[in-house]
This record gives C-alpha cells, structure tokens and sequence, in this order.
C-alpha cells in the first residue's frame, strides 16, 4: 500500500510539473497587440480622407469613395461630408458638411478646441485654401490660404497650439514647411524639412508622409520621392526652429530589418509616450505595426494590424488609445475601425 501511495505522489508531481510546463511554453507563445474592432463609420467608405482629434473626440472627412447609388453629392468619388466619433458612446455623428470644394489627400491639425482643414486634390486641381472648424458653435469659418504652393499629401502637426504643414506635391514633391499661428491667424515660413545649420544634405523631399509629435517634438517620415522610398527621419524642435536627423531606416546592420518600416500613405499615432507607424505601401498594400524606440532611436516590429491590408487610412489617439480607420486597397474602400491595445493578447473573437 505504501508503494502505491508512493507512485501515485510521483505520477502527481510529474504531471503537475508537465502542466506547469505547458502553460509557461503556452505564456511565453502569447502574441500581444489586440486590436478591437469598433462600431463602423456611418459615412461613405473611403480613402485618403483626414483627421484631426478635440476634446478626445475624432472628426473624420474628405476623401474619395466609389458610390453606385447615383447620389449627385458624391458622383465624382471625391467628398466633403465630415462626422464625428465618440468613443465613449462608440458611434458617429454627421457634422456640418466641409465649405470648400469636395477634395482628397487634406491635411488637418488641431488648437485651441478648433480643427483645421486645408490644401489637397479635387480631381482636377491642387489646392490651398484652409478653413476652420468651431466644435463649440459646430461651423466652418475659411481662414488665409496656406502659405506654401497648392499641393496634395502633405503632413501637419501641432506643437504648443501651433499647426505645421508641409512636404506634399505641388507638380514636385516638397520638403518646405510652415507655421499656423492661431492666435494671431497668420502664416509664416519656417526651417524646410532637414535643414541643419551645421550644414548637410538635409531631408529627402516627399509626398505621401507621415507626421507624429512625441516629446514636444514633431516627427516626419516615411513617403516617396522619384519613385524611391524615403528612408531618412527627422524631428523638428519648434522653440529653436531647427530639424534633428534621426537613424535611417535602412541603416547598415543586419540584426535589425528597420528598413522594412520605408512606405509611402502609412499611418502613425502616438499612445502611452510611444509612437506607431504602420499600414500603406511599398511593393504592394502592408498590414505590419512598428513601434519606435525613442531612447535607443530604433524601430520594433508589433503583432500585425488584425483588419484588412489598406494604405490611405487615417489613425487618432482618444483617451490615451489608438484607432485605425477606413482606407482604401486597390479600388476597395474600408468603412471599419479598430481600437489597439498592445500590452493585451490578441483574441480575434473581439474582431
């Protein structure tokens, strides 16, 4: 009897350890970077439309999207509706329609409870009228005409209540930059993307960009120029007006594959102190997330966006998360949007 109590306590405790074991082998297999899929936005699907976030509310407008109901009001594919998400409630809300023409490939940026829309292409010419958008009141008011030449696929960013628009297509890509004072309504020039005052080559031009401010700092990369993906990164210090060149993408190490991070019509948010580049182009339509690691200026790669591959989409940051929307692949457009959550498991029972 003592014999069999002993091989029982044996064949316990062996199968306690091979459980333990499985589980630890199953944790250390878990991929995390959930993303959530949300309510879909009530709108039109489309791609190229912008964004810009107030009062930890997203609007969202303009693009372009194929409609086959013959609907006068988006006949030629190009849009000027604007909505609201509210992710408390998780729902949308039509706001009143953008003044200027109906137009693809704006830029936005956010101040003083205002959003501001402004440049693009409305299928016929580039643009550079600027309005802006009263959340308080709910109206549109135009503002002066963007500074630079009428252009398409710019970047813009806010620093310190201050809006920053530049790089883009204007029959050439660009690499110039300028600065929206809101409090006094006026636009003036500032350093071009890259410049160094210890002398250098500067950035790349570049169209199709993407623009992140972390740390007070507004950072540009990514885009196309002649064809070639750009593989340099900048960050703009707007208190000294002076640009600071980060590692490139494509620098020389073979343990690391920052490179694959190169794409033009990409997304970026910032989250937790920590920005995220992902989605759009290069030699074909990508779905992969990169985190960068400002410390060590690097790039790590997360757990793939868990919605379809797109480029043009646009990505906001509300209550401390982050959100991908819309965009378009090939001649499909995306009406989805999805919430990420990088320190969960990824559990696509929630998609």
């Amino acid at each position: 009897m003592k014999i069999m109590k002993i091989a029982n306590l044996k064949w316990m405790l062996s199968l306690m350890i091979i459980i333990g074991f499985a589980s630890c082998s199953s944790n250390d297999d878990d991929e995390y970077g959930n993303w959530v899929r949300m309510s879909d936005f009530d709108g039109l699907a489309r791609g190229s439309a912008t964004s810009f976030t107030v009062d930890n509310k997203a609007y969202v407008g303009l693009g372009f999207g194929d409609d086959d109901r013959n609907n006068d009001t988006y006949a030629d594919g190009y849009l000027k509706d604007f909505w609201m998400y509210n992710p408390s409630k998780n729902s949308w809300t039509q706001i009143q329609d953008f003044p200027g023409v109906a137009r693809t490939g704006a830029v936005s940026f956010a101040s003083n409870n205002s959003g501001y829309v402004g440049t693009g292409w409305d299928g016929d010419y580039r643009l550079k009228d600027f309005y802006k958008y009263d959340v308080n009141s709910g109206t549109w008011t135009k503002i002066d005409d963007f500074m630079g030449t009428a252009r398409r696929n710019a970047v813009a960013f806010t620093i310190d209540n201050k809006g920053y628009v530049g790089t883009g297509f204007d029959g050439n890509d660009q690499k110039d930059f300028y600065k929206y004072d809101t409090q006094t309504q006026q636009w003036s020039k500032v350093s071009s993307l890259g410049s160094d005052p210890n002398g250098g080559s500067g950035g790349s031009k570049r169209q199709g960009a993407t623009a992140f401010v972390l740390n007070n700092q507004g950072y540009v990369l990514t885009g196309f120029s002649n064809g070639i993906a750009a593989n340099d990164v900048y960050a703009y210090d707007a208190e000294n007006d002076t640009w600071t060149k980060k590692r490139d993408l494509d620098w020389d190490d073979n343990e690391l594959e920052n490179i694959a991070v190169m794409r033009k019509n990409a997304i970026s948010f910032v989250m937790d102190g920590t920005a995220y580049v992902g989605l759009g182009f290069n030699n074909g339509i990508q779905n992969d997330i990169w985190y960068y690691d400002e410390k060590n200026d690097d790039w790590e790669e997360k757990e793939k966006f868990e919605g379809s591959a797109r480029e043009n989409a646009v990505a906001f940051t509300l209550n401390g998360e982050g959100y991908i929307a819309l965009g378009s692949n090939g001649s499909y457009d995306f009406d989805d949007i999805w919430k990420y959550q990088p320190w969960a498991e990824q559990d696509s029972d929630d998609n």
